[in-house]
């Protein structure tokens, strides 16, 4: 596990820890690979799965206000996936009619990531 921070106050970082359910045509239309994209531009680590009931899950950490953005990017449609220069024209067909988040870790001192990058997580 790596820490959040490399800095000799590293005690003093901390690390949030959120898990998020899309819903809406979010399934066959690149929403976690652009999620991918997007979180790895703002230095979220975590996972993005598909699940049975069409939602997508995702478990993201990092610092409390970059975990904001991505909350708010997820709930943008074709135009999130123009954002991070996703172009295929399934991205048109996304939509996205809610999202819930749960703090599972809140700005939690000297917090170890779970995650060493943000990946596609596949089917869950």
């Amino acid at each position: 596990m790596a820490s959040l921070c490399a800095t000799p106050a590293a005690t003093l970082c901390s690390l949030s820890r959120i898990r998020v359910f899309v819903e809406g045509k979010v399934q066959g239309v690149y929403y976690r690979e652009t999620t991918r994209l997007k979180a790895t531009s703002l230095g979220i680590t975590g996972r993005a799965w598909n699940l049975a009931d069409k939602r997508v899950e995702i478990v993201a950490e990092g610092q409390k206000e970059r975990l904001e953005k991505l909350v708010e990017w997820c709930w943008k449609g074709p135009e999130g996936a123009a954002e991070v220069g996703m172009t295929d024209p399934l991205t048109k067909k996304r939509m996205v009619k809610n999202v819930t988040v749960e703090w599972v870790v809140d700005e939690q001192p000297g917090a170890e990531r779970v995650y060493a990058e943000f990946a596609n997580g596949g089917k869950k």
